[in-house]
């Protein structure tokens, strides 16, 4: 595992801030006032963020100097991957019909 490279004492200071930040809780309350409010939803929404922080290179190959300090960086992805994730919903929503409910179909015939 490649350790991170920080140079300048302030962003030294900002990683080591970060060593007791609740990353996981940081990501959920970010999900909920994003407007999700079921708790297995926020869950799993939550999972999805950290699984794409993790597997798209947040930490890969940091360096400060190139990528500004850590703390920025996470929250920044982290409100990139919620906005993208309601987003992805509210186009879901707009573009793929409902389907239809049993109560309707069995009006219809």
């Amino acid at each position: 595992m490649q350790k991170l490279s920080v140079s300048s004492p302030e962003h030294r200071a900002a990683v080591e801030r970060m060593r007791g930040f609740n990353w996981v809780g940081y990501i959920a309350s970010s999900v909920r006032n994003a407007g999700y409010r079921d708790q297995r939803e926020v869950q799993e929404r939550t999972h999805d963020v950290v699984v794409k922080l993790i597997t798209g290179g947040l930490f890969t190959n940091y360096d400060e100097r190139q990528h500004g300090p850590l703390d920025l960086r996470y929250k920044r992805a982290v409100a990139n991957a919620v906005k993208n994730m309601v987003e992805k919903d509210r186009n879901r929503r707009r573009f793929i019909p409902p389907f239809p409910s049993a109560r309707s179909s069995s009006r219809a015939t």
